[in-house]
């Protein structure tokens, strides 16, 4: 498996809710049960969007290699890029509105880089078109909007380290991704 593939996969289903729940569980330990909750509900309802924005796109839109490359292919949106926009963007919103520190805007800009490559590799990997992987990021990126205005709400008077959640998403994906494991949601359509 190539770079392109490795980098592709943080954006993978498997790979991406072992982040969500890294994240889950921090939230819940240091933010309480309704932030957890907030994460839950943004994660679940990008997932829900893009299933069902898939199912019709799969009947109304043509093949990738048939299509623009700026157009909507079957496979619009973007799974790979909705999850690692949801998942990695909601890390860089606990980093940026909880943490405040230099190192948790650097580790911050991290996750920004991740969904950026997830997002490149789709389109050179010709699994999607550009169309299609705007889409993943509008979808997901509502749901960050919504998961850090409610973030920003529940850690006001917080001053937490959020660099454990970042160490922690970084081994479990890591240790996923060297494994090889992956899972295939377009199986289960």
């Amino acid at each position: 498996m190539d770079l392109q593939e490795h980098l592709s996969d943080f954006g993978n289903a498997l790979v991406a809710s072992a982040a969500a729940l890294v994240i889950l569980a921090w939230l819940g330990s240091r933010l309480g049960w309704v932030a957890s909750l907030a994460f839950l509900i943004c994660f679940l309802g990008v997932i829900g969007a893009v299933v069902g924005l898939k199912f019709i796109a799969f009947d109304l839109r043509p093949p990738v290699g048939e299509t623009n490359i700026l157009g909507l292919s079957e496979g619009a949106p973007s799974g790979h890029t909705a999850f690692a926009t949801i998942v990695y963007g909601a890390l860089a919103a606990i980093l940026v509105v909880v943490d405040r520190r230099p190192r948790a805007w650097a580790a911050a800009a991290l996750c920004l880089a991740v969904i950026a490559a997830v997002a490149i590799t789709r389109v050179t990997l010709d699994r999607h078109t550009i169309g299609d992987v705007v889409a993943g990021l509008i979808v997901a990126g509502v749901g960050v909007g919504a998961f850090a205005s409610a973030l920003q709400n529940l850690a006001r008077d917080r001053s937490v380290s959020a660099m454990a959640p970042f160490i922690l998403v970084a081994v479990v994906t890591g240790a996923l991704l060297a494994s090889g494991i992956r899972f295939n949601t377009l199986a289960l359509l």
